[in-house]
């Protein structure tokens, strides 16, 4: 069997050029269609990042399938997906690490206190907090003076360890119910989120 030419060598390469290309753009069809507007500064971070590294190693992986495009040419392939793939989900992790950092700014600000009465305006009206513990984080407590003005007169209010970067639960009895509105709880929902529809957990 003769080795394929230089010419059908370039085709084929072409082929896979524009189907991983446009395996790329579907998925960015989908992130783009089902991105609500509090995911978008951890998406845009993250599509800058991927694309970037997708430039950087598809070019080389394509020199590479040039020179020594043969028999080998599906491990080569699998090997150039798979390092693709790794480096993006390095990429997003990082995204999602400077996301944590901010968030801790940002429970540091000025701005964190009125995100604070504004949770416990939204959950007060959605539960009837009635007898409720209300758990923070242990700088927080200071807070329950102004919070008593939102939640039932008969809530109590506790240090809680488990709350990081702040935000708030609401322990609720009498539905035996536990509401987390933890800000690391937030990020982490936005992660999983992140990795179940930008396709980052698939390696080839």
């Amino acid at each position: 069997m003769s080795r394929p030419g230089a010419t059908e060598n370039e085709a084929g390469l072409l082929r896979l050029t524009e189907a991983i290309e446009k395996l790329t753009l579907e998925r960015e069809s989908v992130l783009h269609k089902e991105t609500a507007d509090r995911r978008q500064f951890l998406l845009t971070e993250a599509k800058k990042r991927i694309a970037d590294d997708y430039d950087q190693n598809f070019a080389e992986g394509r020199a590479d399938l040039l020179e020594g495009f043969s028999s080998q040419r599906s491990l080569q392939v699998n090997q150039l997906r798979r390092q693709l793939f790794i480096q993006r989900r390095e990429y997003a992790k990082r995204v999602f690490a400077d996301a944590s950092a901010k968030l801790s700014s940002f429970a540091a600000g000025d701005e964190y206190l009125e995100f604070m009465y504004s949770l416990a305006r939204d959950i007060t009206s959605a539960w009837d907090c009635s007898a409720a513990e209300v758990r923070l984080r242990s700088k927080d407590l200071p807070l329950q003076s102004r919070l008593a003005d939102i939640f039932p007169a008969d809530c109590c209010y506790t240090g809680d360890e488990a709350i990081v970067t702040g935000g708030m639960m609401v322990w609720i009895p009498q539905r035996n119910y536990l509401i987390d509105e933890r800000l690391e709880t937030r990020l982490q929902s936005e992660q999983r989120w992140f990795f179940e529809h930008s396709g980052m957990q698939i390696l080839w």
